[in-house]
């Protein structure tokens, strides 16, 4: 489909599961990337080794967030990150059904992606699972200062998504063990990806629906 490109970060888990098993794709959050599970990667692999991980696992970045390549998109709404995944899953498992892993807005397009694919789809797992909203893309006109939208009346610079108090907010009320998980190193890890090209207009387009 148009803007749907196959680039994307992937991290390879578990390479081969047992035969017959059901390969698992985790998701990651809003504005987030897949460096969001490299701490049950090391579970997950030292499962592997023992033999209790039978299933092959992947995790990928999102269309538009992450590390995905953003210069060859023409889209980055719900829809586009659909299509993208369904081309990821195309060329990893084409002939395979999955399950995916999806947390918070990665919950979403999991629920949405099944709804559209439901052959490409043996089963969800959701962590804290949102929801994309059908209440149109934000407002917007062509007076607005470039990198800028508009949500309920207000301006606000999409900038702002990658600050270091919104992130610092944002890191705090994500994890439970938050002393010992809300790091400066989680902070730092969090908003590595927001500083590669087309991150804001990627951020952007999604906002917009566009």
């Amino acid at each position: 489909g148009e803007g749907v490109v196959v680039e994307t970060a992937e991290v390879v888990v578990v390479e081969e599961g047992a035969e017959g098993e059901v390969p698992v794709v985790m998701m990651h959050g809003f504005d987030s990337s897949c460096l969001e599970f490299r701490r049950l990667v090391p579970e997950l692999e030292e499962r592997a080794r023992e033999g209790r991980m039978p299933h092959p696992v992947r995790t990928i970045d999102i269309l538009g967030w992450g590390f995905t390549s953003r210069t060859t998109a023409r889209s980055f709404s719900a829809p586009s990150k659909r299509a993208h995944l369904l081309a990821y899953l195309s060329h990893a498992f084409p002939h395979t059904p999955v399950v995916l892993l999806g947390a918070s807005v990665g919950g979403n397009l999991a629920i949405d992606f099944a709804l559209e694919h439901p052959d490409r789809v043996a089963g969800l797992i959701l962590l804290d699972a949102a929801a994309f909203l059908d209440a149109g893309p934000a407002e917007g006109g062509e007076d607005e200062p470039e990198g800028w939208w508009k949500v309920r009346g207000r301006m606000a610079s999409i900038g702002v998504l990658r600050s270091v108090p919104l992130r610092a907010v944002a890191n705090w009320v994500s994890y439970y063990g938050r002393r010992e998980w809300a790091t400066e190193e989680a902070l730092r890890i969090g908003r590595v990806h927001t500083f590669c090209e087309g991150w804001a207009e990627a951020m952007a387009g999604f906002i917009r629906g566009e």
